[in-house]
C-alpha cells in the first residue's frame, strides 16, 4: 500500500501541470488562473550531487541449477540479500516548457523530460543475515516526465523555491558479488539488470543570475519498484543461477543545476 500511495503521489505531482495546463482558459474566469503569455518559455538544463541510497533487501526463493551447494543450493531455501550502498553521484538534464499562466495567484507550472543517471558503490551487505564482504556498484538511468511549480509573488523576484515530481522508467544494472568469512573470493552475486517504474517528488529553490540563466538546487526522494535480479554462484569460476530476488530501489538527491531559457 506504501507502494501504490507513493507512486500515486508521484504520478499527480507529475500530471498537474498538464491538468491545468488543460483548463486554465475556462478557469481563468473564475479568478483560478491569470493567463501570462509573455512567461511561456522553452528551457534546457543539466545538473549533478550527491545520491544516496537507503539500505535494499532482495528476497526470493532458491531454484537452483545443478551444481550450487547447499544450502543456497536446496530448492525452496529462502533468499535474503541486504545491500548498504555508499553515498554515490548523479548527474543528468532535461528540456522543459514554463506555461505561460499562473494558478492560485503563485504557482507556476512547467513541464520537462529529463534523462539522468545515477551510481552507487555496495560497501557493505549480508545474505540471510550473516557476516559477508560485498563489493561492486548498482547503477540507474531515468526516463523522467516531470512537473515542478515555480512559487513566484512577484515577477522581478530572483530567489524562487519550487516543488514538483515526476515519474517514468528506471534501467537498473547491478553488479554485486560477496563471500562469508571463510572464503577469500567472491563466491556469490546479485547480478543482471531490470526495467521498472519510478517515481520522484522534489522540492528546490532557483536563482536568476540573468534574463536567461538560472542557478538551482534541488533536493527528491526517488524509488523504483518491484526491481528484479539474480542470485548467482560464481564460486570457483562457476557462473550458476541460485534463484530470483526482487526489491525496491530508493533513496534521496541534493544536487545542483544550470538552467538556460530561450
Amino acid at each position: 500500500m506504501k507502494n501504490r500511495s507513493f507512486l500515486k503521489s508521484a504520478i499527480l505531482a507529475a500530471c498537474s501541470g498538464a491538468l491545468t495546463a488543460a483548463i486554465a482558459a475556462p478557469a481563468s474566469a473564475g479568478g483560478l488562473f491569470d493567463t501570462e503569455p509573455e512567461q511561456s518559455r522553452l528551457y534546457v538544463s543539466v545538473f549533478g550531487g550527491a545520491s544516496f541510497l537507503t539500505d535494499s533487501t532482495f528476497n526470493g526463493v532458491s531454484n537452483p541449477e545443478v551444481g550450487v551447494p547447499a544450502p543456497t543450493g536446496i530448492a525452496g531455501a529462502p533468499l535474503s540479500v541486504e545491500l548498504d550502498a555508499d553515498t554515490g553521484f548523479t548527474f543528468g538534464g532535461a528540456i522543459g516548457y514554463q506555461f505561460g499562466f499562473k494558478y492560485l495567484k503563485i504557482f507556476h507550472p512547467r513541464v520537462e523530460i529529463e534523462v539522468s543517471y545515477l551510481s552507487n558503490n555496495i560497501g557493505e551487505g549480508s545474505f540471510n543475515g550473516g557476516s559477508q564482504t560485498f563489493s561492486g556498484e548498482q547503477d540507474t538511468l531515468f526516463v523522467y516526465i516531470n512537473n515542478y511549480s515555480d512559487i513566484k509573488f512577484h515577477e522581478d523576484q530572483k530567489f524562487v523555491p519550487y516543488i514538483g515530481g515526476g515519474f517514468g522508467l528506471g534501467f537498473v544494472d547491478s553488479d554485486v558479488s560477496y563471500f562469508p568469512a571463510t572464503a577469500s573470493a567472491p563466491v556469490f552475486g546479485v547480478f543482471g539488470d531490470d526495467t521498472a517504474f519510478a517515481g520522484h517528488v522534489a522540492v528546490g529553490a532557483t536563482y536568476a543570475l540573468s534574463d536567461k540563466l538560472e542557478l538551482y538546487s534541488e533536493g527528491r526522494y526517488f524509488r523504483v519498484n518491484n526491481v528484479d535480479l539474480e542470485r548467482r554462484f560464481i564460486g570457483g569460476g562457476a557462473d550458476l543461477f541460485v534463484g530470483d530476488v526482487e526489491s525496491r530501489i530508493d533513496g534521496f538527491t541534493a544536487t545542483g543545476g544550470l538552467r538556460y531559457t530561450f
